[in-house]
């Protein structure tokens, strides 16, 4: 393989794991978001319900929302990536 292929494949490789990592921490904000939704409306009176789906905005059409986004930055990330290594030459030069 050569060294500006393996340049440009190890830093599309950290930056989808980067992005995968953002997408795991908000998973994560929304399980605890949903928890304490619930904790929430099994504390309160029913006909409080109401009001607190109407506050209750980080719902599954939020989470998809959110998740296109992050994925969608990353994928900007690695084109704009590789268009700037089309723009480098790497030449080595090997001391012995």
């Amino acid at each position: 393989m050569e060294p500006k292929q393996l340049i440009e494949e190890n830093i599309e490789k950290h930056t989808k794991d980067l992005f995968k990592r953002f997408l795991n921490i908000v998973e994560d904000l929304h399980s605890e978001h949903q928890r304490i939704f619930l904790k929430l409306k099994h504390s309160l009176p029913e006909e409080h319900e109401g009001l607190i789906n109407m506050a209750d905005y980080f719902d599954y059409e939020k989470l998809q929302s959110i998740r296109k986004k992050v994925l969608d930055m990353g994928n900007e990330s690695v084109r704009k990536n590789n268009s700037e290594f089309e723009k480098i030459n790497l030449i080595f030069e090997f001391k012995k």
